[in-house]
C-alpha cells in the first residue's frame, strides 16, 4: 500500500513527511519548557527535592560548562518564565 500511494502521489506523500516532521519538531520543542517545568527546573534555578536538584547534586557542586545540566539551567533560566 504504502509503495503504490508513493507512486500515485510523490509530491503529496513528500510533502506531508516534511510537514509531520516540521510540526512534531515544534512540538517537542513546545512541550520541552513544560517537561523541564515538571522536572523541577525554573527561572531561578532547580527546585529543592526535584529530579532536577538530584541531577544538579550528581555533579558534587560543580557544574561544567556545557554539560547537559548547564545546558538544562540555560534554557531554563533565560527563557522560561516560571509561575513561581
Amino acid at each position: 500500500m504504502v509503495v503504490r500511494v508513493l507512486k500515485e502521489y510523490p509530491t503529496e506523500t513528500v510533502v506531508s513527511v516534511l510537514l509531520l516532521l516540521l510540526t512534531s519538531g515544534a512540538l517537542a520543542w513546545l512541550m520541552m519548557r513544560w517537561v523541564l517545568e515538571l522536572l523541577g527546573f525554573r527561572k531561578d534555578g532547580p527546585v529543592k527535592d526535584t529530579p532536577a536538584s538530584w541531577f544538579q547534586s550528581t555533579y558534587g557542586g560543580h557544574v561544567p560548562k556545557g554539560s547537559l545540566m548547564a545546558g538544562l539551567q540555560r534554557r531554563t533560566m533565560t527563557e522560561q518564565k516560571s509561575k513561581y
